[in-house]
């Protein structure tokens, strides 16, 4: 980024002075390049500058100049050594949740021939939604003394308040040399997306488990059973954490010794999971809050089923983008880029979903919803039609799950 010329920097000077008259001027560098300090000695300056202009006190008019003289050679000497050079990085982690306080990181680089001192940084970033107001980083510790050529990183908390995508706008290195009376800035803009993940909720009991659950209940306890995912393997010693569900009692009738049904895993379910947006639906009433606790749901559900072996998330839709799993399952950080992009307001694709959904059949379809729909009611018939298994969870507040 090529540096500002004098030409340049006079024509904003003269820009800013034509806009507001002087009272506004002043108090804009007076909030913008004072600190406390700074602004209480100013203050005394005028004081004994006012005093001196009714007193004939020659001590008043000593201790104005010394003041003044002080005041003066401060703000040269931090004009001078302000940090002009300095090259700044924001480092954050690889992975940012909603509501959940990220430990980013900033590196300062002084790329000049002096050393600098007293450095702090702010970074602004602009909120997802145009409406709500930026949101300042402030750096957790203070630079002392930054030599020529050297790098220092630096920790910055941050707890992203919604998901979606953020924008880093720039970063404002601000040196509070000497004796902490003036800011001095140095503005180095840069146009950074930054995407926050949403936060997955959980739900004690997924889908699928209550299908296997079920299906174990309703079969008998010696017979051979074959399922979608379990088939029995035989009998063993009861063991710490088994569930009481599968105690073959005849063996503690006949042994005294609890034993328990032990079953091997077999191709699980191939799970198609389904989160619409609502498009010209979505002005409604509470819709944005529903699709957001749906995002959530989702979310939760794409993590906890890639972190098993036994069944695989076959076709995802999240808002109007489909993703396809072409050999195994599908990449989690890619499904919650997609949850971090989505957008209630856009027209859900259904019928290019229907036409995968009728290429790839999947064994077990999740549909997470935040309002049912007309559209959404003809897909459940479909699949009620074709025999096809279909799990509808309702993100509406009153009624979740």
């Amino acid at each position: 980024m090529s540096k500002p010329g004098l030409r340049q920097l006079l024509r904003q000077f003269l820009a800013l002075h034509l806009q507001h008259n002087g009272f506004v001027v002043l108090q804009r560098y007076y909030e913008r390049h004072f600190t406390p300090v700074g602004k209480a000695l100013l203050l005394l300056f005028l004081i004994a500058l006012s005093l001196g202009m009714v007193g004939t006190e020659v001590l008043i008019y000593m201790f104005l100049c010394g003041l003044g003289g002080l005041w003066v050679g401060v703000m040269m000497l931090g004009w001078f050594s302000r940090p002009r050079a300095v090259k700044a990085r924001l480092i954050f982690p690889e992975r940012l949740q909603a509501g959940e306080t990220a430990s980013c990181r900033v590196e300062l680089h002084n790329a000049g021939k002096r050393p600098l001192f007293h450095l702090v940084s702010e970074i602004l970033l602009i909120h997802p939604d145009p409406s709500q107001a930026p949101v300042i980083l402030y750096q957790q510790q203070e630079a002392f003394c930054l030599a020529a050529g050297e790098t220092s990183d630096f920790k910055v908390a941050w707890t992203p308040s919604v998901r979606g995508g953020w924008q880093l706008k720039e970063i404002q290195v601000i040196s509070r040399f000497p004796l902490g009376l003036f800011l001095w800035r140095h503005r180095l803009k840069i146009q950074l997306p930054v995407w926050v993940y949403p936060d997955p909720l959980f739900w004690p009991e997924q889908p699928w488990q209550q299908r296997v659950t079920q299906q174990l209940q309703t079969q008998s306890q010696t017979s051979v059973m074959r399922g979608d995912s379990l088939e029995f393997q035989g009998i063993r010693p009861w063991l710490t954490g088994d569930s009481p569900r599968f105690i073959h009692w005849p063996s503690l009738a006949r042994t005294g010794q609890l034993a328990v049904r032990e079953y091997q895993e077999s191709p699980g379910h191939q799970i198609a999971l389904v989160m619409p947006s609502l498009g010209a639906d979505s002005s409604l009433p509470g819709i944005q809050a529903a699709f957001e606790r749906a995002v959530s749901l989702t979310a939760g559900l794409a993590l906890t089923l890639n972190a098993q072996t036994l069944h695989h998330l076959h076709l995802v839709q999240i808002g109007a983008a489909l993703e396809l799993a072409e050999q195994g399952s599908l990449n989690t950080e890619r499904l919650l880029l997609r949850l971090a992009q989505a957008d209630v307001s856009l027209d859900p694709e259904l019928e290019r979903l229907w036409q995968m959904l009728e290429q790839v059949p999947p064994t077990l379809l999740i549909l997470v919803v935040p309002s049912w729909t007309p559209a959404l009611e003809q897909l459940r018939l479909q699949c009620l039609n074709r025999h096809w298994p279909l799990e509808v969870i309702s993100a509406q507040t009153e009624q979740a799950g």
